[in-house]
């Protein structure tokens, strides 16, 4: 690459997000539109492209690019969490989700080793083999992926609430139909998106900054990723 320095570094570097900020309103919208597990699996056909493309790169700029289709295997895969809160057993769900949000950091440390230990191998695969390290945990978690349910919540905003509940028996009461947990479980769902849709009616941007409180939640929402990416996270 010629040692890039300046803008086109800094472009370089952020292309990966691009591609992810790019995409993340489009993943909002298909988990919403088609599911949480299905919008999770189109991650996949952009994680396996990028990282492809990425690895048998054939010139700098095969290389850079790829990191466009990689951020964005990233947006849609960031509906995985939406997935784990909301099939989580409710006792479990803050363990569960907090283990998943922990698992950036296990990935970095990871993947820093990985390319510290082939930082002197005197060929191409130098970077190659830390590059197809980006779909060696992807792969891992696959037979998961495909394994789990969708989201009964998901199912219940559809109004398909016979297949919402025979996951939650199933999942959640051990087969047992008359479970007084899975009656709650859905009941609960339900009033909590009943009043969303309600909220959502009246809301408006501008809400944002109509009051102090508002701005200060503005503040922190947008200063949190700000500062994730200032700290190196």
């Amino acid at each position: 690459m010629n040692h890039p320095k300046g803008i086109k570094l800094g472009f370089i570097n952020a292309l990966q997000s691009i591609g992810s900020i790019l995409f993340l309103p489009i993943q909002a919208w298909s988990a919403n539109r088609f599911g949480r597990k299905p919008t999770v699996l189109a991650g996949y056909i952009f994680i396996v492209l990028g990282v492809g493309l990425q690895a048998a790169a054939p010139n700098a700029n095969s290389f850079i690019y790829s990191r466009l289709l990689v951020g964005i295997a990233s947006a849609w895969f960031q509906c995985a969490v939406i997935l784990v809160t909301e099939i989580a057993y409710p006792s479990h769900r803050s363990l569960v989700t907090a283990i998943y949000m922990c698992q950036y950091y296990v990935g970095s440390s990871l993947s820093a080793w990985v390319s510290f230990g082939m930082r002197n191998v005197q060929s191409s695969w130098s970077w190659r083999v830390p590059v197809l390290m980006q779909i060696a945990l992807p792969l891992l978690a696959l037979p998961g992926t495909l394994a789990v349910p969708d989201s009964p919540r998901w199912l219940i905003s559809c109004g398909r609430l016979e297949e919402a509940k025979r996951i939650l028996v199933r999942f959640h009461a051990g087969g047992d139909e008359g479970s007084q947990l899975v009656t709650s479980e859905m009941e609960e769902i339900s009033r909590g998106l009943t009043a969303e849709r309600m909220a959502r009616q009246e809301a408006r941007w501008i809400d944002c900054v109509k009051t102090r409180g508002n701005r200060y939640r503005l503040f922190l929402s947008v200063s949190l990723g700000i500062f994730a990416q200032w700290n190196g996270g």
